[in-house]
């Protein structure tokens, strides 16, 4: 059920003809026939699908796929995110498979092309491309009034004034310490949220980083997302002990990392915990 029934009453209508959507890949994606199966690749989508209405076309998902609790319970499970049982996922007959080019493992997403399937490979790397997804989404699927719906709160509320910048890294892997680099989602989410990525101008989209050049890089803050890597208290504690000028903190991981119906709300969490920081003195 959607969530904004008073955004949904305002959007203007969808091109509901549109004939295709294009996809990460180039590929033009037909948005015809209305996708009575759907299979979603990616943990971020699937909880999407629900918020648009769509989990009773759902048909299967990944070992990751984890929200909504209640209600992928009863999906297929096909295996992990990049470690997909091409059998089963063909045996559960979708009519439109949701993939992500980082997400999903490049061989298996080709494995799938050659099989024919409507297969959509997503990849936004900004808040603006995330609003575009949710309607193409919509357009794919035929919600087109309530994607549209979130699509607009996700403009309205990045497009809204954000803390004053701090400057700040994020981790996305450790043992070698791995962050988020310019053209990634993350940093974009870091900019509208109100922190200034240090490594924006990195030319690697995740660069590896040993442990001086990231005390060189005079962060203010260092955030550890939960996802994908599993950052927990006792990481803050050692990387504390490293970066004595510098503040530690856990973030959601899907504040970070997920794209969706969830941005808004992520965005809003984002600048909050910035709000509420202040560079130690």
């Amino acid at each position: 059920m959607d969530r904004h029934p008073k955004l949904a009453a305002q959007a203007p209508p969808l091109d509901s003809q549109r004939p295709f959507v294009l996809d990460a890949l180039g590929q033009e994606v037909s948005t015809k026939p209305q996708p009575r199966r759907i299979l979603s690749l990616v943990p971020s989508v699937t909880e999407a699908l629900f918020d648009l209405g769509l989990g009773d076309r759902l048909v299967g998902c990944t070992d990751y796929c984890i929200s909504p609790a209640g209600g992928v319970q009863s999906l297929a499970r096909v295996g992990g995110p990049k470690t997909i049982d091409i059998e089963k996922l063909l045996s559960l007959e979708p009519d439109l498979v949701l993939a992500n080019q980082e997400e999903n493992d490049k061989v298996q997403v080709e494995k799938l092309i050659h099989c024919e399937i409507r297969l959509h490979v997503a990849l936004p790397t900004s808040v603006a491309a995330a609003a575009q997804f949710l309607m193409d989404l919509g357009y794919l699927t035929g919600a087109t009034l309530p994607a549209e719906a979130r699509a607009q709160q996700l403009r309205q509320v990045s497009a809204s004034p954000a803390p004053s910048p701090i400057k700040a890294a994020c981790l996305v892997w450790q043992s070698p310490f791995i962050v988020a680099g310019g053209d990634t989602l993350t940093s974009n989410l870091m900019a509208v949220s109100g922190f200034c990525n240090v490594f924006e101008d990195h030319a690697a989209r995740y660069p590896r980083l040993p442990l001086e050049l990231l005390k060189r890089s005079r962060a203010q803050i260092l955030l550890l997302p939960t996802d994908p890597y599993p950052f927990t208290e006792q990481d803050v504690a050692a990387l504390e002990r490293q970066f004595r000028d510098t503040a530690v903190v856990i973030v959601k991981g899907e504040w970070l990392t997920w794209y969706g119906t969830r941005m808004a709300t992520a965005i809003e969490g984002l600048r909050h915990l910035r709000a509420n920081l202040c560079p130690p003195t």
